[in-house]
């Protein structure tokens, strides 16, 4: 749906990434910024619900009589997920806040609840399998840490506020991982390539499209702003961002973030995720996720005042790990294949 600047509310306590009402929105009917003030509610909030991974959305107030609390879903007939049960409402069934019901207009089919697929590794807020959703099931709040996923990712919907990420499972034959978007011509962050989108342009998932309105600024596509070291999914600063203060590619250069990287913010939705299982065999690169510290995976990019650029690796090396490094280089210098990559920081020159 519509969402408000960065700027676009602050009055009302609303900021970036809050959702305007949508009713066929992927994670049911989000109540506008405006919708409901007399009643408690505003766009965006997240109600208590720790173990909710969309973070559905209810009026923070809305029905505390009936033991249901922020988050949980009441009954709505546009509700693209259908029918939600509040935090007691089945529990005989094993079935607690955040279990979707199955309903036609569900975008993405039936939910498992935390005791309904563990064999499968599917849990609460996790997405079934459906013929329009791009990518797959999501993993809740706690879903996944070990792969480096946590809450708050979205599925396909072209009306979907972030966009479509892959699922931290869901393609890793294409080398594809949590936090990467899908295509979506309508998402708040821009056009964005799926993970299969556009290689011929050279771009892959996680890179932005241009898009003037977008609520994080203007952000530069795979080919937008080369000449100045930038490409796709360069966030630019802000303040107020939904994700927190991303660092663009010369953001935090001195400590090794580059384009793509969010920056820290233990509230984000998406978290300081590292390319932890998706692509290792990769060297990690484009769409990682936090600082790049060599106990996570990921390569750091830096000059000096000899113009000469450094690299430091932190995984194994690949040869498409590799050709992303010499990507990064200025067209006058040359890359020394001749490496010794270890598991240490090691600095290599152009």
């Amino acid at each position: 749906g519509d969402l408000d600047d960065v700027h676009g509310d602050e009055e009302h306590g609303s900021w970036g990434g809050d959702f305007r009402k949508n009713e066929r929105d992927a994670h049911g009917d989000l109540v506008d910024v405006h919708e409901h003030e007399e009643h408690g509610s505003r766009g965006g909030d997240f109600g208590k619900n720790e173990n909710d991974a969309p973070g559905d959305l209810g009026d923070v107030h809305g029905d505390e009589k009936h033991g249901n609390w922020g988050g949980d879903f009441g009954k709505n007939e546009n509700n693209a997920q259908g029918d939600l049960d509040d935090v007691h409402g089945d529990e005989e069934h094993g079935s607690w806040g955040g279990d979707f019901r199955k309903s036609e207009n569900d975008a993405h089919g039936d939910l498992a609840d935390v005791h309904g697929d563990e064999e499968h590794g599917s849990w609460v807020g996790d997405f079934g399998k459906n013929e329009n959703d791009a990518h797959g099931d999501l993993d809740d709040v706690h879903g996944d840490k070990e792969h480096g996923s946590r809450g708050g990712d979205f599925r396909k919907n072209e009306r979907d506020a972030h966009g479509d990420l892959v699922d931290v499972h869901e393609d890793e034959e294409h080398g594809s991982w949590g936090g990467d978007f899908g295509k979506n011509e309508n998402n708040a962050h821009g056009d964005l390539d799926d993970v299969h989108g556009d290689k011929e342009h050279g771009s892959w998932g996680g890179d932005f499209g241009k898009n003037e309105n977008n609520a994080q600024g203007d952000l530069d596509d795979v080919r937008g702003d080369e000449e100045h070291g930038s490409w796709g999914g360069d966030f630019r600063k802000s303040e107020n961002d939904a994700h927190g203060d991303l660092d663009d590619v010369h953001g935090d250069e001195e400590h090794g973030i580059w384009g793509g990287d969010f920056g820290e913010n233990e509230n984000d939705a998406h978290g300081d995720l590292g390319d932890v299982h998706g692509d290792e065999e990769h060297g990690s690169w484009v769409g990682d996720f936090g600082s790049l510290d060599c106990h996570k995976y990921g390569l750091g990019i830096w000059g000096d005042e000899d113009s000469c650029v450094h690299f430091n690796l932190c995984v194994p090396a690949h040869p498409d790990g590799m050709r992303a490094l010499r990507m990064k280089c200025p067209e006058s210098t040359k890359f020394d294949w001749d490496l010794k990559v270890c598991n240490h920081a090691h600095k290599v020159d152009c």
